[in-house]
């Protein structure tokens, strides 16, 4: 009987460790992808190549019927560009992350401005990789969205 308690007992706390460590993840996820947009934001190459693998590549999809409406580009083609950007400032509007041991995703509905005036929203898709206990970002899938913002701001 004795037993049978110490295994339950240790399974309970194996257990509350393992959400334990996941949600640490996930925090330390939405703050690699907060980092990103501050990376954007301030121009910084520094931060972007400390968060992201320089040889992921970058997908990006408009909602719109251009003719490249699907396209894709290496980071460090962002990275080497950034500092020729005009002033961006990218908003995080919720997150939905998901965990499994070193690799996970975050889903992340935003809205983009440029120059202070409202560009586009659109969805943000960070997959990442756990490397040497540090989270770092691998590939980014993005949607270029002029309608539906309100949908993604929960306003519907």
């Amino acid at each position: 009987m004795n037993k049978i308690i110490l295994i339950l007992l240790l399974s309970a706390t194996l257990n509350g460790y393992a959400q334990d460590s996941e949600a640490l993840d996930k925090q330390k996820i939405t703050t690699v992808v907060n980092q990103f947009f501050e990376a954007l934001e301030t121009k910084d190459t520094v931060l972007l190549k400390s968060i992201a693998l320089t040889d992921g590549q970058v997908w990006r999809i408009y909602d719109d019927n251009r003719p490249d409406k699907v396209n894709m580009r290496l980071m460090q083609d962002d990275i080497q560009s950034l500092s020729t950007l005009p002033v961006v400032k990218e908003t995080a509007l919720a997150f939905d992350i998901s965990v499994h041991h070193n690799i996970a995703v975050a889903w992340v509905p935003y809205e983009f401005q440029v120059e202070g005036e409202f560009s586009h929203c659109g969805i943000d898709v960070f997959t990442f990789f756990k490397i040497e206990g540090d989270w770092k970002i691998v590939n980014t899938a993005y949607s270029v969205e002029k309608r539906g913002c309100e949908e993604l701001r929960g306003e519907n």
